[in-house]
């Protein structure tokens, strides 16, 4: 290009008109092109990082009903102690004083266990012990 005689560049031409060329516009555009590139890297990181935490929740809510079922069947295997000690006592098998928490038993066997949650489960029948006298 020709100006007043003198051949100037592209980029000379620009300057003095303030407009950006296209290589300092490619080159913004590759900029932005990579901080774009870290957004999405940070979003697929963040995104695995919320997935780990809900299968950690996963795991933890299995745990919960895991050792709530173990304490159900804990509380099942008291309440069928407490009915054989109460049935040991009224057969007078035992003696009163070997009943140290006698109050404890005749508590937890007035407080029925709740059945299980699930309906499909079998109840176990009671262990029934029979004492001659």
């Amino acid at each position: 290009m020709t100006l007043n005689n003198w051949i100037i560049s592209e980029n000379e031409f620009a300057l003095l008109l303030n407009i950006p060329t296209f290589h300092v516009l490619f080159h913004k555009f590759r900029e932005e092109e990579y901080k774009m590139e870290e957004v999405q890297n940070q979003m697929k990181q963040l995104k695995l990082e919320m997935e780990a935490v809900h299968r950690m929740d996963d795991r933890h809510c299995e745990e919960i009903k895991e050792l709530k079922d173990r304490a159900e069947c804990v509380h099942q295997k008291t309440y069928k102690t407490a009915k054989q000690l109460q049935i040991l006592y009224m057969h007078n098998v035992i003696d009163q004083d070997l009943v140290l928490n006698r109050k404890y038993c005749e508590k937890l066997i007035n407080q029925e266990p709740e059945g299980p949650k699930d309906k499909k489960k079998k109840k176990k029948p009671l262990l029934r012990l029979f004492c001659i006298g």
